[in-house]
């Protein structure tokens, strides 16, 4: 087996040969449309093939199609479509073909008989992707962690964050998004990285999953819904869901495995043809995925100064771009930095030089350059491979002639490269390719992707009713029943999501038509075990609900007071209509004092304002039609004469704009005030159906899961309410307590955490921490962040209630009540 590559002859005419070890510092091959670097490349792929090196082609406009028809009896049928065109009969053109290929041969020590060397011992394998037409080569559903991972995190921190965020761009492109996406790229390479560094790999679903219900809680130094909203995040899990769900997504889950080991068999060229991926987007996908599944395949390898392995890109234009990074290109890039140390070279081949980063290109050793279009592709070449004495004869190439430069050796040799063993003609068509293909899928088992059962995920989320102090609660005989214990165990709720997913059961809320009736959840590990069928049945369920007890909660939305199963019902009713009334006035004193700050502070600048526009309208008049006349008369320089300046006339009709505005607001306050008995009226209206029915009623019953959770001890109910349409799941303590639910809205500590009280903000029930509860200063309430109003007058933090908002200019300023009355008198 020899050592070197034949790869064609001297312009001088001596044979030109390059030891194949010297592959393993990469080549580049550059020219353009028509000056033979196709051809170049493929006779270094036959060569590559005949010593035994597996060879893996990128074939983006598929012309190594044709490495797959090594004829040396005849070309039919592929020479068919040729003779047709040429107007000859194929049987004339099938002999005329095999004497001119031979005769080619002959003038480079090579014959037929080399051909069907090549044909009996050589196996070529086209791939499409996304395309049953050849082989079909799908990518797998499951991101697998690269080898050795947590090694490389510590040795090679650099080449680990390279290899883990060019596989989620990789994932970002599949589904339209850019580079630009910093977040959303951060969130997945987090998520990657996670389950990647405990030498796990993860599947979409599980992907999908992570992105909805984050199990990190941190992006750098921020909560991770300050750095990225649940709003975002649920949308990127949509459009992640469309690579299981959409159609022409399940294209890419069909056909044989991504496996290097099979693509990289020994004297097997594997030639994978991207014309059947349908967009670019997708092509940098698969080819950014492919080139991953490469790097962590060659991890494993040992170290070698031998070539043992060939990779081929035949056009690299698009996929290693000078400005952007595309996933192509950062993988591409890790792969030619560190492909040498294991036995792996690259050839890149581009007619487009100029259109391609120079990082990528000067780190070749070995570079043959053809004729080029342009100056200025010359120029580049020039300057970007530091070729300074071979401008000249750039300029001067022929096809089929090319410059051949040793980086390491300093060595430059004009040769051309010989005759090919295999057909030279036109990309392969779709049904050539299903008849070469023909034998190798016979082979093949192709195993269709199929996304597991129930891969819906439910969102775990709480939508906090507000809180409700529980003023009794009488001891559940249903519970006690259902339980058969002595009291329930439940705490420290886990998300409804992981409940459903370790019960395989959805957990439903049924609504009455006419009374809000709500199912409870009882959580019990002791009475219910998994039974073989998982499931209770029909005449179990039949018998527990004879004897179920409706339980009635009586509660108030206005004041925020829940009673389960009270005794004193209307003495509670009188009680919750006292502080409804002192709500009804409290809001009524706010309207009051908003009135009088428009009738006593706003109003009465009216006429003020009316006077000083009627002179600003004159003075601007004025000017105007000095302006005028200055112009017609003498053309002097206005700038000169500062009184009657267009920069003057600018600010006056600026101020005027003000003006206008400031009475428009006048106005406003005018109708506001007019309206007074309208809007005080409307306010009274809207309590009168509260003080009319105080009360409202929930009446709840169990419905029976089983669950092996281990909770901590302590006595309560699990509750799955609405308020406004809005689902929430809620923790009954069984004393005197308070029902609660939520995460903090600031940090996201969960607020179903034993029996402590945990606050909600007052105006969008959001629930907060300790740390993160903010109090009004006159009434008390709890707020959150968003709604804490701070007054401009004192500084004092102030809740919506307790404060009026005055507008100035532009700016919205917030005065607490306390000021407003000083103000006042």
């Amino acid at each position: 087996m020899s050592s070197e590559f034949i790869l064609g002859k001297t312009i001088e005419g001596h044979d030109f040969s390059v030891d194949r070890d010297k592959f393993i510092k990469h080549a580049v091959i550059l020219g353009a449309t028509g000056s033979g670097k196709t051809v170049l490349s493929k006779a270094i792929i036959e060569d590559a093939a005949l010593a035994g090196i597996p060879v893996v082609v990128l074939d983006p406009k598929g012309d190594m199609t044709t490495l797959a028809l090594a004829c040396y009896e005849s070309f039919r049928p592929w020479c068919d479509a040729e003779a047709r065109a040429r107007g000859l009969d194929p049987e004339v053109y099938d002999r005329e073909l095999l004497r001119e290929y031979s005769k080619k041969l002959r003038q480079y020590n090579l014959d037929l008989i080399n051909v069907k060397e090549f044909s009996e011992n050589i196996r070529v394998k086209i791939y499409t992707p996304r395309s049953n037409l050849g082989i079909p080569l799908s990518i797998s559903p499951s991101f697998d962690p690269p080898y050795n991972y947590d090694t490389l995190l510590k040795e090679d921190p650099s080449s680990a964050y390279e290899l883990l965020e060019s596989t989620a761009l990789s994932i970002l492109r599949l589904i339209g998004y850019s580079e630009k996406r910093r977040r959303e790229l951060a969130l997945l390479s987090s998520i990657i990285n996670e389950k990647w560094a405990r030498g796990e790999g993860i599947s979409i679903e599980q992907l999908i999953e992570e992105v909805r219900n984050p199990s990190i809680s941190k992006m750098g130094s921020l909560n991770i819904d300050e750095f990225i909203s649940s709003k975002e995040r649920r949308k990127l899990a949509r459009d992640l869901n469309l690579l299981i769900s959409y159609p022409s997504f399940k294209a890419w889950f069909f056909g044989e495995k991504l496996d290097m080991d099979r693509l990289f068999e020994p004297k097997t060229i594997s030639v994978i043809d991207l014309r059947w991926i349908p967009t670019e987007s997708e092509k940098h996908f698969f080819v950014g995925i492919l080139l991953n599944c490469l790097y962590s395949w060659m991890l494993k390898k040992e170290g070698t100064n031998r070539l043992k392995y060939l990779l081929v890109f035949d056009e690299v234009v698009g996929y290693v771009p000078p400005v952007q990074a595309p996933p192509s290109k950062r993988a591409l890039l890790m792969l030619i930095k560190q492909a040498r140390a294991f036995g792996l070279g690259i050839i890149l081949a581009t007619q487009n030089p100029v259109d391609v980063d120079y990082k990528v290109l000067s780190n070749a050793a070995n570079r043959f350059i053809g004729r080029l279009a342009t100056k200025q592709d010359i120029a580049k070449v020039r300057s970007g491979l530091e070729l300074d004495n071979s401008g000249g004869i750039l300029a001067k190439l022929k096809t089929l002639e090319f410059l051949y430069h040793n980086y390491d050796e300093g060595k430059t040799v004009l040769i051309r490269p010989r005759w090919l063993l295999t057909y030279h003609r036109g990309a392969l068509t779709a049904d050539e390719i299903k008849l070469v293909c023909a034998k190798y899928k016979r082979e093949i088992k192709l195993p269709e992707y199929k996304p597991p059962r129930d891969t819906e995920v439910k969102q775990k989320t709480y939508i906090p009713l507000g809180r409700y102090d529980v003023l009794s609660v009488k001891s559940s005989t249903v519970s006690r029943w259902i339980a058969n214990v002595e009291e329930i165990v439940v705490a420290d709720i886990p998300p409804i999501g992981k409940i459903e997913k370790k019960l395989k059961r959805k957990i439903r809320v049924v609504i009455h038509p006419l009374v809000p009736d709500y199912m409870v959840i009882f959580i019990d590990e002791k009475p219910f075990k998994v039974t073989k069928k998982k499931e209770l049945t029909r005449s179990v369920i039949r018998k527990l609900l004879e004897d179920i007890v409706l339980e009635k909660i009586v509660y108030s939305d206005v004041v925020k007071i829940a009673s389960v199963s009270p005794d004193n019902e209307k003495e509670l009713a009188e009680k919750v209509k006292e502080k409804i009334l002192l709500k009804m006035e409290k809001e009524l004193r706010r309207l009051e004092s908003r009135i009088n700050h428009y009738k006593y502070n706003v109003i009465p600048r009216k006429n003020m304002i009316i006077s000083e526009l009627a002179k600003l309208e004159k003075e601007i008049e004025r000017i105007e039609e000095k302006i005028g006349k200055r112009g017609r008369r003498r053309r002097l320089s206005l700038i000169e004469h500062k009184g009657y300046s267009r920069k003057y006339l600018l600010e006056l009709k600026k101020h005027r704009r003000t003006l206008k505005r400031k009475l428009a607001q006048i106005l406003e306050a005018e109708e506001m005030v007019s309206r007074y008995p309208i809007l005080a009226d409307n306010i009274r209206r809207k309590y009168e159906p509260y003080l009319k029915r105080p009360l409202n009623y929930i009446f709840i019953r169990p419905i029976f899961k089983m669950n092996n959770i281990k909770f901590e001890k302590g006595k309560g109910s699990l509750m799955k309410v609405s308020r406004h349409g809005l689902k929430s799941t809620v923790f009954i303590e069984k004393k005197r307590g308070y029902i609660y639910a939520g995460r903090c809205i600031v940090c996201g500590i969960p607020v179903v955490t034993g029996s402590r009280r945990i606050p909600l903000c007052s105006e969008c029930f959001s629930p907060v921490c300790d740390n993160h509860a903010i109090s009004c200063y006159i009434c008390g309430e709890t707020v959150c962040k968003m709604h804490a109003y701070k007054c401009s007058e004192c500084g004092k933090t102030t809740c919506r209630d307790c404060c009026v908002e005055k507008r100035f200019l532009f700016k919205k300023k917030y005065v607490c009540l306390n000021c407003i009355e000083k103000l006042t008198k």
